[in-house]
C-alpha cells in the first residue's frame, strides 16, 4: 500500500493534464473551479465465460459510480463534469465543478468524508514546455 499511494499520486497527475484538456473546462478560470474525486472500484472477480462473451456486463459498476458520484456531487452543490475510469489504480476518476462561494479545500473536505470516495483533489491545468527542436537530425540519429 506504500507503493500504491504515489504510484497513484503519478497517475494522478497525469489524468488530471487530460482530464483538463477534454473537460468541459478549456478556460485556465475554470480549472480552479473543480476538483477531481475519485471512487473505489470494487475487487475484480472471477466470472465464467467472460472471455468468450466480451465484457457483457461490464459497463455496469461504471454507471453505478456514476450515480454515486452524482448524489455525492447532489449532496454537496457540485456539478458532475466528466469521468474516466481508472481500473489499475482500482478508481474511477469523477470531475465535480465547484458553485460560487466555495473553495475547492473545502469541497474536498466535505467530499473526502463520504464512504465511496478514495480520494480528491483540485483539478489543475498544466502545459506542457518544452525547447524548440533542432534545425537538423544529426546523421546518426535514425529517421
Amino acid at each position: 500500500m506504500k507503493v500504491a499511494k504515489p504510484l497513484l499520486a503519478l497517475w494522478l497527475a497525469a489524468a488530471t493534464s487530460l482530464a483538463s484538456a477534454a473537460s468541459v473546462a478549456a478556460d485556465p478560470a475554470d480549472s480552479g473551479r473543480e476538483i477531481l474525486v475519485m471512487l473505489k472500484m470494487p475487487a475484480e472477480h472471477y466470472r465464467p465465460g467472460t472471455a468468450y462473451a466480451g465484457n457483457y456486463g461490464a459497463g455496469v459498476g461504471q454507471r453505478a459510480r456514476t450515480r454515486i458520484a452524482a448524489r455525492i456531487a447532489n449532496r454537496h452543490g457540485l456539478t458532475l463534469v466528466n469521468s474516466w475510469p481508472m481500473p489499475i489504480l482500482g478508481v474511477d476518476c469523477f470531475v465535480m465543478r465547484l458553485p460560487d462561494g466555495l473553495s475547492a479545500e473545502a469541497a474536498m473536505a466535505q467530499v473526502s468524508h463520504e464512504a465511496d470516495v478514495a480520494w480528491s483533489q483540485p483539478l489543475q491545468l498544466y502545459h506542457a514546455q518544452a525547447a524548440e527542436p533542432a534545425a537538423e537530425l544529426p546523421a546518426s540519429f535514425p529517421a
